[in-house]
């Protein structure tokens, strides 16, 4: 039915018509030209949180590099205390043990 209508009407018509209701081109440079700014703009944007979240990253790891080795500095000094406290408990069996030994034997003189 359009298209009927359309062929019914004379080529200056048509013309007009599409004149009418076709935007400028300025305009749609303009509208262009903005959306390729707001892009810009937002692509900037996403660029820069993402070098915040990498730095963050950066950060959080050497964070984690640092409790690790905090970690095993730990468990080394931890290790220390026990061979500490099992020489010293082994030291004081040795003590215990010989003075047991020396009551056993005033025991067997008297």
């Amino acid at each position: 039915f359009e298209a009927a209508q359309e062929r019914r009407r004379s080529p200056s018509t048509a013309s007009r018509d599409r004149d009418e209701n076709s935007v400028p081109r300025e305009d749609v440079v303009a509208d262009m030209n903005r959306l390729s700014r707001l892009h810009a703009e937002e692509l900037q944007a996403t660029q820069r949180e993402v070098s915040r979240l990498r730095m963050e990253l950066v950060e959080a790891e050497a964070e984690l590099e640092a409790a690790r080795k905090r970690e095993a500095q730990l468990e080394a000094r931890m290790g220390d205390l026990f061979a500490a406290q099992r020489q010293e408990l082994a030291a004081e069996t040795a003590r215990e043990k010989r003075h047991r030994v020396a009551l056993e034997r005033r025991c067997r003189h008297d």
